[in-house]
C-alpha cells in the first residue's frame, strides 16, 4: 500500500516541478525570445513545402534579382528563390543540431558515468582520451572527419556529434564525483544498493540539469559547425540547401549582391542566438542556487 502510494506521488511531484520550471522560464524575456525564434524555425522546417513560394532548386532566368514582390528576399546566380532556400535549410540546421547533440549526449553521458564512478585506471583512460580530443579545436576535428567520411548528411551529424561527447562527458563526470561524495548515497551503499542502482538511481537524475543546458549551447555550436563546413565545400552536397552553401555561392558575388549572404547569415544568427538564450535560461532555472531570483 505504501509502495502504491509513493509511485503515485513520485510522478505528480515531477510534474509539478516541470510546470514551475515553465513559468520560471517565461518570466525570463530573453528565454521568451530564444524560445519564439526556435519555435518560428521549427514551424519552417517542419511546413516547408507549404510556405515556400517556390521549389528551392528550381532555376530560372532572373538571376541576381534584388529583393521584390515577386522574390521577397531575391533570387542568387542561378535564379533561385533565396527565401525558398532559405526555409529548406533549417530543415538541415535543425536535423544536423539535434542528431549531433544526440549523439554527444548518448555516447557521453555512459562514459561520464562510467568514470566519475569507476575512477582508477578506467577513469584515467576515458579522460585522457576526452582530453585528447579536447587538444584539437572541435572544427578541425569535424573537418578531418567529413573528409574521410565524405560529404553527406550522415556523416556531418557524426563529425559534428564527435566533437561535442568530450564535453558532456566531463560534465557528466563532475557531477558523479560530486553526487557520490553526499551522505544519501554513502547510506544507499550501506543497505545493499548495487553500483548499477546508486548510478541510475542518483547520479544520473542529479547529472541530468547541466546535461541539459550544455546540449541547448551544443545545439548552436552545431550549427555554426555546419555553416562553416557548407561555406568550406564539406557540408551537405548541393542541390540540398543548407545556410552554409548558401553563404559559399554568395562569396564571389558579394560586392553585386550582399543580400545572398545577409539573408543565410542573419538566419544562422537569430538560430545560434535563440539556443544561447534559452541555455543560459535553462541554467538559471535549473541551478538550486538562483532559482530564487524567479519567484
Amino acid at each position: 500500500m505504501v509502495t502504491e502510494e509513493l509511485t503515485t506521488i513520485k510522478p505528480r511531484h515531477h510534474e509539478r516541478q516541470f510546470w514551475i520550471n515553465t513559468k520560471r522560464l517565461l518570466k525570463i524575456p530573453l528565454a521568451v525570445f530564444g524560445f519564439a525564434i526556435i519555435l518560428i524555425i521549427v514551424f519552417c522546417a517542419i511546413f516547408a513545402p507549404l510556405i515556400s513560394p517556390y521549389n528551392p532548386n528550381a532555376q530560372s532566368k532572373n538571376y541576381l534579382q534584388p529583393p521584390s514582390a515577386t522574390n521577397l528576399l531575391g533570387t542568387d546566380q542561378l535564379g533561385r528563390d533565396v527565401l525558398s532556400r532559405t526555409i529548406y535549410g533549417s530543415r538541415v540546421a535543425l536535423i544536423v543540431s539535434l542528431g549531433a547533440i544526440s549523439i554527444g549526449v548518448v555516447i557521453g553521458v555512459p562514459l561520464g558515468l562510467i568514470a566519475g564512478n569507476s575512477r582508477g585506471w578506467i577513469d584515467e583512460v576515458i579522460m585522457r582520451i576526452m582530453d585528447a580530443l579536447l587538444a584539437f579545436p572541435s572544427l578541425v576535428i569535424a573537418i578531418g572527419l567529413v573528409a574521410v567520411l565524405g560529404s553527406t548528411l550522415l556523416n556531418v551529424i557524426i563529425a559534428i556529434g564527435i566533437s561535442n561527447i568530450p564535453f558532456i562527458a566531463r560534465i557528466v563526470r563532475a557531477q558523479a564525483l560530486q553526487v557520490r561524495e553526499q551522505p544519501y548515497i554513502m547510506a544507499s551503499h550501506s543497505i545493499g544498493s548495487s553500483s548499477w542502482r546508486v548510478i541510475f538511481r542518483h547520479i544520473l537524475p542529479n547529472s541530468m540539469a547541466p546535461v541539459i543546458v550544455q546540449s541547448t549551447l551544443g545545439m548552436a555550436y552545431a550549427i555554426l559547425t555546419e555553416a562553416a563546413l557548407g561555406f568550406l565545400g564539406l557540408g551537405v552536397p548541393p542541390p540540398t540547401p543548407t545556410w552554409g552553401n548558401m553563404l559559399q555561392f554568395a562569396f564571389p558575388v558579394l560586392d553585386r549582391a550582399a543580400y545572398l549572404s545577409i539573408v543565410p547569415g542573419l538566419a544562422i544568427f537569430l538560430l545560434v542566438l535563440a539556443f544561447n538564450f534559452t541555455g543560459d535560461a535553462l541554467r538559471d532555472v535549473l541551478d538550486p542556487r538562483l532559482r530564487g531570483l524567479f519567484r
